[in-house]
Formats: structure tokens, C-alpha cells, sequence
């Protein structure tokens, strides 16, 4: 077994190796146990750059770049636009475009201008399309289900590799019923100390429409000299790749877009 990358974790391993085979670079995932033993092999897209094992050797997690794309190379990044499509409060553009004039409401009428109306931030290289409203629009959920949001995300696919939408809180307002069709994943952002459990679990029960997309859920704010407390307490080394198994399995969801099930 010959392995580019490799972690191992509660009796489970994940090596990543290249595969050699073909016109088009791509990696071999092999499951093993700790005997060394080959348990599955899962074929990857790309170059092989990162794994990790769940402490409880139930899930695996890969990165691969595909296309060329390297750390090694001046200036990487993957291709990212940031769309802020919440018109009731845009704190996402407040904090990544502030001087933006023009934005969401331009691209939805243009599309093709999309390039125009992004505002790129120079250390991540990360492009925002920011919401700039100047009075309140009564419409904007209309908007966002509307054909003229789903041809500005075609316009976007051709130019960019991940594009994330910045929606309203899902409790609050039907953004989200409207906007769900053009949507591949989602992933919740709880805020540390602020968003209690219940209402986690309450809007997971009533977005049946995007439960089965759900990628995972971002603990925001989170304070990290109190985690290392949680997880010693819970016989987690600080650090570690951690799931609330139950809890997900409860939703039917998978932490991350989805790993790999290494059972």
C-alpha cells in the first residue's frame, strides 16, 4: 500500500494514492483496518492534498484539486463567488463590500455584467457580489425563485468553482423555499452561545425540502479555549475531527459534502 496521504483513527484508515491509469489525473481512496487490510477502494477526481479520519473511525475526509490547481502555485485559490442574497439585513456585504454601489439587484437584470458588480478581496481572492438596497422591496423572495436568478447562477458556474449564497435565517422568512431549487448544498452557520439547540433542531424538522442537502453545520463564534475544555472532557483530543453522531443521524445528515463512510 503506497499512500501520498494517510491518516488512521479508531481502528480505520484512509490512505490516498494516485492513480496512474488514464489521460486525466485522478486518486484512489483505500479504506483499511489495523491490520493494514484493504476494506474498500473509492475512486477520486484530481490530485490527492488532504484526508482525516473521525476520532470514532466512522468518517473520512479528502481534498483533491482537479484541473491544475495546486498549493504550489503563485496565487491559488479556488474559484469563489459570494453572493449576498439577503435583502432584510446584508450584514455579509457591510463586512466584505462596504463601498459597494452597485450589486444583486444590477446582476439579476444583467447578468452578463455580473463581472462588473463583483468586489474582490485582494488577500483570499474571493469574489462578492454584494446586495446593496436603498429601500426596502417587499418582492425580494420573488427574486431570488425568480428565472432571472437562475440564469445569472448559470452565468456564474462558467467563470467560478464554488459558489456560495448567503440567504436569510431560515426561521424567519420563506427565502429559502424560493431560492432551494437552484441550490446543490446547504450549510447551516449556528452561532456559539447564541443559537440554542432547539431552534437547530426545530429548522432542520421544517425544511423538509433541504434536509437531504444539508452538507453540515458551521459552529460560528465559536470560543476556542472553552472547546478544548468540551473535548477534554469528552476524551476527544483537542483539535480532533469531531461529530455529534447521533444527533446527525437523527436529521439524515453527513458533516461534510458527504464523507466517506468508512464502516
Amino acid at each position: 500500500m503506497k499512500c501520498d496521504r494517510v491518516d488512521f483513527e479508531g481502528g480505520r484508515g484512509l490512505c490516498l494514492g494516485q492513480d496512474n491509469q488514464g489521460l486525466f489525473a485522478s486518486t484512489v481512496g483505500i479504506i483499511f483496518d489495523q491490520d493494514f487490510k484493504t476494506l474498500h477502494r473509492v475512486a477520486l477526481e484530481g490530485y490527492s492534498s488532504r484526508t482525516r479520519v473521525s476520532p470514532d473511525g466512522r468518517y473520512g475526509a479528502v481534498t483533491t484539486f482537479i484541473s491544475g490547481d495546486s498549493y504550489a502555485q503563485v496565487g491559488f485559490s479556488t474559484r469563489t463567488l459570494v453572493i449576498d442574497s439577503d435583502f432584510h439585513v446584508r450584514h455579509l456585504t457591510s463586512a466584505m463590500a462596504p463601498n459597494a454601489r452597485e450589486g444583486l439587484l444590477e446582476a439579476l437584470q444583467s447578468p452578463t455584467k455580473l463581472p462588473w458588480l463583483v468586489s474582490k478581496r485582494e488577500r483570499s481572492e474571493v469574489h462578492v457580489l454584494p446586495c446593496v438596497v436603498p429601500t426596502r422591496i417587499p418582492n425580494s423572495a420573488d427574486l431570488l425563485g425568480s428565472p432571472a436568478m437562475a440564469q445569472l447562477l448559470a452565468v456564474a458556474r462558467k467563470s467560478y468553482d464554488c459558489i456560495i449564497v448567503e440567504i436569510a435565517p431560515v426561521m424567519s422568512v420563506v427565502d429559502i423555499k424560493m431560492i432551494e431549487r437552484y441550490v446543490d448544498q446547504f450549510v447551516f452557520v449556528v452561532a456559539w452561545g447564541e443559537t440554542k439547540r432547539d431552534i437547530v433542531v426545530d429548522a432542520l424538522s421544517d425544511a423538509e425540502i433541504i434536509r437531504d442537502r444539508v452538507a453540515g453545520i458551521v459552529l460560528n463564534k465559536a470560543d476556542p479555549v472553552a472547546l478544548k475544555t468540551i473535548d477534554s472532557l469528552s476524551g476527544i483530543k483537542p483539535g480532533a475531527y469531531t461529530t455529534d453522531a447521533s444527533f446527525m443521524r437523527e436529521y439524515g445528515m453527513e458533516l461534510i459534502g458527504p464523507p466517506l463512510v468508512l464502516e
